[in-house]
């Protein structure tokens, strides 16, 4: 199965169903919600469940009906051993803390993991109406409702002047992080923001690196890991491997993700 050409042909019902399950998150936004309390401690609501509903019964009627791991779906269960080397990874509600604390800065995340690689990666924020995606081998854009998709490219920052952008939530020092940069790259900005925006902002050219040595699980990733790499960039481990996804495996390690300018600087190869 060519996966190029299931993605083009699957592309139009991906951009709706991102849009749809946008809109309902926004009528809840508008008119508030009680949450309920996950096993471990985080948040969740109606909205994160509706939309989950709305994106996983538009997956299960694409042509190719890959494995599906939603963030709501496997809350609380045993990771799960998928036999096939490509499925999805969904969250619905990317920020749900955001959600609930009114700042706008949530998302709704799509990606597809083949051979453990995020190969393709669509993130939407309902708030901006801004629809990112990226795919391996044929780079990213950003669109609107007005499906005029402009191309993202990468941006010369100085490496001298990078701009870290970094969660409200975590208590964790990225300082292991920036000692790895010290050598090659100095942070003189420093930025916030919540969800899958961190991943967006370097996408468009607004920020370089995001470190996060706090905990993460591979929905909240994957699809922004995939647009930055179909840029060129890289989201990579401590260790300076890239991070890896595996059914098996549900939370990710400490990582940073790089623009195409970092990536290189540290070393690594362009990966569009």
């Amino acid at each position: 199965m060519n996966l190029h050409a299931f993605l083009d042909d699957s592309l139009p019902r991906l951009v709706s169903a991102c849009f749809a399950a946008g809109d309902l998150i926004l009528r809840h936004y508008k008119s508030g919600l009680t949450p309920d309390v996950k096993a471990d401690g985080s948040p969740s609501t109606v909205a994160d469940k509706e939309a989950e509903a709305i994106l996983c019964a538009v997956l299960h009627a694409l042509p190719h009906a890959f494995p599906i791991i939603a963030e709501e779906a496997y809350e609380g269960k045993a990771p799960m051993d998928i036999s096939h080397e490509t499925f999805w990874l969904l969250d619905p509600l990317d920020g749900t803390r955001e959600f609930l604390s009114h700042t706008d800065e949530f998302t709704v995340n799509i990606g597809l993991v083949h051979q453990g690689i995020p190969v393709f990666g669509m993130v939407y924020i309902p708030v901006e109406d801004h629809l990112f995606f990226g795919r391996q081998g044929r780079g990213a854009c950003m669109m609107g409702r007005d499906g005029m998709a402009i191309p993202l490219g990468p941006c010369a920052q100085p490496l001298n002047q990078l701009r870290m952008i970094t969660s409200r939530q975590t208590k964790a020092s990225p300082q292991v992080f920036l000692d790895q940069l010290a050598p090659v790259a100095h942070v003189t900005t420093a930025l916030h923001a919540g969800s899958s925006l961190k991943f967006c902002r370097i996408a468009e050219g607004r920020a370089d690196v995001y470190p996060r040595p706090g905990r993460t699980m591979i929905w909240d990733t994957c699809a922004g890991d995939a647009l930055l790499r179909a840029m060129g960039g890289m989201v990579m481990q401590a260790t300076g491997a890239p991070l890896v996804y595996d059914s098996k495996i549900l939370e990710n390690p400490p990582f940073m993700a790089l623009s195409l300018g970092v990536w290189q600087a540290l070393g690594g190869a362009p990966n569009a």
